[in-house]
């Protein structure tokens, strides 16, 4: 289950983690105590909410879609989240499901245009008491444990015989999970199996971000979440070798639940 600090390590060394639902990875914006993550199907909507919080002092990080979520959190600290009912409604059950914890953990506004107007969905009944009472919160990220660059090879395979096993290698390690070079296609919520080089134990996670080949600006790969039993296994020293040796120096109080 997520909680303040999740981890999954999902981005290449002085990158982070990709959208999982969206076209384009969540813009980055300067680490600021005065940051809102700003969720809006339309540019217009996006726009307006943007304009209103700049008006305010603060930033604003605007996304089109709740997918985004995940990503933007794990990189960026903030104080809040303002989400627009429209994008509510339309998300996939899928993007319910990854953000929902992660709604839980911030101050959350639901809002609404009517025409110019910004109608909010919150104890705040104003943007401006929102503002303000994310303030007195301060901004953090959605992050447990530390994530560390570690480049071990790994064979990733969609199933366990690994019979089309892909030879990868990470970009980072934490305790929750891994980000995994690679080139190939994959889906959000698929389960893949990991076997790290050298290793006769078996891990497995669930991606829960993709990023595809052939931007040039991103990393290719994926954000696997280890799966619990594969956790306590890690931090157990079950899985021997580099991954655990890392795991362990990085992350010595191994929780045993991983992290999206």
């Amino acid at each position: 289950m997520t909680t303040i600090d999740p981890e999954v390590s999902g981005a290449e060394p002085g990158s982070q983690s990709s959208t999982p639902a969206s076209s384009s990875a969540a813009p980055e914006a300067p680490a600021s105590k005065m940051t809102f993550i700003v969720i809006g199907l339309t540019e217009a909507s996006r726009a307006t909410m943007t304009s209103r919080l700049n008006s305010l002092g603060a930033e604003a990080i605007a996304l089109a879609s709740l997918g985004e979520l995940p990503d933007a959190l794990q990189r960026i600290p903030v104080c809040g989240i303002l989400l627009e009912l429209l994008a509510s409604i339309k998300a996939s059950p899928l993007e319910k499901q990854m953000a929902h914890d992660l709604l839980e953990l911030y101050p959350l506004a639901r809002f609404k245009l009517a025409g110019s107007e910004i109608l909010l969905q919150s104890k705040e009944r104003t943007l401006e008491l929102f503002v303000s009472e994310c303030l007195r919160r301060g901004a953090r990220t959605a992050r447990r444990s530390p994530r560390i660059n570690r480049h071990l090879a790994v064979y990733l395979s969609p199933d366990d015989t690994f019979d089309d096993a892909e030879r990868v290698v990470t970009c980072n390690i934490s305790q929750g999970g891994c980000f995994l070079y690679s080139a190939r296609e994959w889906t959000v919520g698929e389960r893949v199996w990991l076997r790290f080089f050298g290793e006769d134990a078996v891990a497995t996670g669930t991606v829960c971000s993709w990023r595809p080949w052939g931007n040039d600006k991103l990393m290719p790969g994926i954000g696997v979440r280890i799966h619990a039993d594969a956790s306590r296994q890690f931090g157990s020293g079950v899985c021997s070798g580099a991954f655990d040796g890392t795991i362990r120096a990085a992350c010595p109080a191994s929780s045993g639940e991983g992290e999206p």
